[in-house]
Formats: structure tokens, C-alpha cells, sequence
């Protein structure tokens, strides 16, 4: 972790919670960060960010999770949607690498292989996204930008017959 991500838990990290969080307090956020493992506090005081990637809650908190839920499925759905509608050239990216047929046996290592790979695209596009944002304040208008990336497996045949019985019986 870089040290210019640390900040002493009753200087630079208290400013931040008051500027971004509204009005919660401090000793709250702090708490729940810990909890949930995105920070962690040091000898000295410091409160250092574990990862710079946003973490999806652990499944205790139920209403984070509904939140990343809603604000994820909110504009990946909204990306599909500009993307129908839009002109070639005014598409948003939208991309994904797909198989179907894939032995079970490889399914952790290819979730770890999508991981990493995942991983170092974000941390080189996050800082690009960062030297962009600035101050609220000093604009008239702003902007969003979301780049997420994500992972999904299931095991669609266990070796059995996948026909129904109702296609059984109607050939």
C-alpha cells in the first residue's frame, strides 16, 4: 500500500468521513471499516486502506449489500439500455469473455486467473479516474464514470439427462 493512502485516525481520516459521509461519525465509519476489513488501524494510529478496489460487503450487512446490489445493477442495466439505443460511435464499452463448456475441474483456477486479471485493470485505470476528479465545488457541471468488471460461474450440467419430462415424454 502506498503511504500517501494512510491518514492518522483523528487528523486526515476524520476530515475525510466528514467531507464524504455526511454526518456520520467518525468513530462509526472507522468501526464499520474495520469490521468489514477495508482498513486496517496501525501501531502508530494510522487507519491504511487493505485494498484500493471497492469491496463488496461481507454478507452480515445486508443493507450494504443491497446498496451495492441496486447501485451495480443500476448502471451496468443502464449501460445495455444507452448501448441499444445509441449510435455506434456513442456506445458505451461493453465486452465480456465467455465459454460454456468449461471442465468443471477448471472453474477455481479460472476464477482466480479472472481475479488477478481483473484486479490489475483496475488498479491501473483508478488512478487515471483519480487525477480526473476534483472538487465538486469548482465545477458547473459534472460527470460519473464507472468502470466495473465482474466474475461469474455456475455448474449448468451434472452429467445427467438435462431434459424435462414433459420433453421426455413428447418426442
Amino acid at each position: 500500500m502506498r503511504p500517501h493512502c494512510r491518514w492518522r485516525a483523528s487528523e486526515g481520516f476524520a476530515s475525510l468521513v466528514k467531507r464524504y459521509s455526511g454526518d456520520m461519525p467518525v468513530r462509526a465509519v472507522l468501526d464499520e471499516l474495520l469490521r468489514v476489513g477495508v482498513v486496517r488501524k496501525l501501531a502508530n494510529g494510522e487507519v491504511e486502506p487493505i485494498s484500493e478496489s471497492a469491496v463488496v460487503p461481507d454478507s452480515e450487512n445486508k443493507q450494504a449489500l443491497l446498496a451495492v446490489l441496486g447501485e451495480d445493477s443500476a448502471d451496468f442495466l443502464t449501460t445495455i439500455s444507452h448501448n441499444v439505443m445509441a449510435s455506434p460511435e456513442q456506445r458505451f464499452f461493453q465486452q465480456r469473455a465467455y465459454a460454456d463448456n468449461l471442465p468443471i475441474e477448471t472453474l477455481s483456477e479460472t476464477k482466480a486467473i479472472s481475479r488477478q486479471k481483473g484486479e490489475a485493470i483496475i488498479d491501473d485505470l483508478r488512478p487515471v479516474l483519480q487525477r480526473r476528479d476534483i472538487t465538486p465545488s469548482s465545477l458547473n457541471c459534472r460527470g460519473r464514470a464507472v468502470f466495473g468488471i465482474y466474475y461469474y460461474e455456475e455448474v449448468t450440467d451434472d452429467g445427467t439427462d438435462s431434459k424435462s419430462d414433459s420433453e421426455k415424454t413428447h418426442k
